[in-house]
């Protein structure tokens, strides 16, 4: 399924770990070309978003809960607010986000599974590219 999904198709991945926030994976603020200038530059969600890309998430299962919401939001959004600037998701955007337990526990399933339209459990970027 996720190998069809890729076929021909650009995406990005992404480790996340407990430490990752939403606002990190939408971008930052970056020293610009002139003295005391800074630039707001997109990073993985966001671009990836606004260019209709796949974005892999791997180590989903250490995401903070407050992370996932914010990604499900957006999946479900046609455009978001940041800023002051609109971008629009491109309808071919997608989120996949693969997590792996070595003893899944109900609460992990719990947490995950309302999620799964997105979240594949026990995969690696490397078994299925």
């Amino acid at each position: 399924m996720v190998r069809q999904l890729l076929q021909n198709r650009e995406y990005n991945t992404f480790y996340m770990d407990s430490q990752v926030d939403y606002k990190s994976l939408l971008g930052c603020y970056v020293v610009g070309d002139k003295i005391g200038e800074f630039r707001y530059q997109l990073n993985i969600l966001l671009k990836s978003y606004v260019s209709g890309e796949i974005v892999l998430l791997e180590n989903f299962q250490e995401s903070q809960q407050e992370v996932i919401q914010n990604i499900q939001a957006m999946c479900q959004s046609p455009c978001l607010t940041l800023n002051g600037l609109t971008y629009r998701r491109k309808p071919s955007f997608k989120v996949i986000a693969l997590a792996s337990f070595k003893e899944p526990s109900e609460e992990a399933r719990l947490r995950l599974c309302y999620y799964d339209y997105f979240y594949l459990p026990a995969y690696s970027t490397q078994e299925i590219t």
